[in-house]
């Protein structure tokens, strides 16, 4: 797993440093619109793709590890379970007047935090 994320960090950063490199070298020497548009979209598409380095732990283990896919389910549908049971139990005065009592849950449940 460690490897893995070594793997992608270095995949992800070296596109990026690359690019930026040739972007250096190269600005001065664009000739016509054709090569600026293309260069700037790949210019913008690299950017985007750096910012995956932030994020690559979590679809790595998404991916990659079942204990971790299990706890995310089950977290998913605990989330899920907590907030429906949170819509049902909203209640609405009768009076608008009366704002402060709107959201405040009739017991206490697990789903709290």
């Amino acid at each position: 797993m460690i490897f893995t994320q070594v793997f992608v960090t270095s995949l992800l950063s070296l596109q990026w440093i690359s690019f930026y490199i040739y972007h250096i070298i190269s600005i001065y020497n664009i000739k016509n619109d054709e090569q600026r548009i293309v260069h700037y979209f790949i210019w913008c598409i690299s950017n985007n793709i750096y910012y995956l380095i932030n994020v690559k732990s979590f679809y790595l283990s998404t991916l990659t590890s079942r204990l971790f896919r299990k706890t995310f389910v089950k977290a998913l549908f605990r989330l899920l379970t907590c907030y429906r049971h949170q819509q049902r139990n909203v209640k609405f005065p009768e009076n608008s007047m009366n704002i402060s009592s709107r959201n405040k849950p009739d017991d206490k449940s697990e789903c709290e935090l």
